[in-house]
């Protein structure tokens, strides 16, 4: 039944983080954990869940966010559009970040930036930081793996996970569901109901997205730690009541109208799941909504 596959399917990935976190406690000198995956991966409630575990077993979690080491908004380099490109590794301030984790590393105390995107400025507002024994930071973000950012951190002190749902589910002996369809039916879901964007505005974003992660993600895989997939086998049955009424806003007008049709029509071999079975700390809920951690 419908409540077993959910129960067994949340275990999975329970296991998997479990797994996780003893592989970490062997290495014994870990003290940067990386976590990097393509759009809607669910990285952010990966990361949190991942922090519970780690907890359990005496680790205390501080996350720090790559957000806050933009590089001020005038030394910001430009796409060949002539726009801010946000998604380059180079929009970021790589020597202080690189200086700032060897810093902390190494036992001393540094004061961490706080990106205001308002003003396009790193203010220090006095968030000092040392790293206790058992502390561990906690890195996710587009380029978290890319081993520029981290070339002062030994390798020794640093873990490196990917995520990204990987789709293990097949319609028929030909086609298999694909991660790339999962992924943006989870992004359309969730930017729709929390940044107001239209079903148009995410299939004109969805292209460069996909660029960037060829780009600044894909060519660091293999050099990781860990992979963990995120995938849920229950997911199509209850991202479908989100996502076909979304789908049917685009109209024949529309240049993605045929893109979103065939999406529209991959869900029809669905049926639907309501969802107060999904526990709130499942990975899903970060697309939505409903959970426990803050997406």
């Amino acid at each position: 039944n419908m409540l077993d596959t959910i129960q067994v399917a949340e275990a999975i990935h329970q296991r998997k983080i479990v797994e996780i976190v003893q592989d970490i406690e062997k290495k014994k000198e870990i003290k940067l954990i990386l976590i990097a995956g393509p759009s809607s991966s669910g990285k952010t409630t990966f990361a949190q869940k991942l922090g519970v575990q780690l907890r359990l077993t005496g680790y205390n979690t501080i996350t720090i966010s790559m957000d806050n080491y933009f590089k001020e908004r005038s030394d910001t380099p430009k796409g060949p559009d002539g726009k801010y490109d946000f998604e380059t590794v180079d929009a970021l301030d790589i020597e202080l970040f690189n200086n700032q984790m060897n810093s902390l590393i190494n036992g001393e105390t540094v004061e961490l930036p706080e990106f205001d995107f308002l003003t396009g400025t790193k203010k220090y507002n006095g968030k000092f930081l040392t790293l206790k024994p058992k502390d561990v930071l906690v890195v996710e973000g587009i380029h978290a793996l890319n081993p520029i950012l981290t070339k002062f951190t030994p390798a020794k002190n640093k873990y490196k996970i990917y995520i990204a749902p990987i789709t293990t589910l097949n319609l028929d002996s030909y086609t298999k569901v694909s991660s790339s369809d999962t992924r943006f039916l989870r992004r359309m879901v969730r930017d729709f109901a929390t940044r107001g964007h239209s079903v148009e505005r995410t299939f004109e974003l969805w292209g460069n997205v996909k660029k960037g992660e060829e780009k600044y993600i894909f060519p660091y895989v293999e050099d990781v730690d860990v992979i963990f997939n995120s995938s849920i086998i229950y997911e199509p049955a209850v991202i479908k009541t989100f996502a076909q009424p979304l789908l049917l806003q685009l109209d024949k007008s529309s240049k993605y109208y045929a893109e979103a049709r065939r999406l529209y029509e991959y869900l029809n071999n669905f049926l639907p799941m309501e969802t107060s079975n999904i526990p709130i700390d499942s990975l899903l809920r970060e697309f939505i909504g409903n959970g426990c951690f803050s997406r």
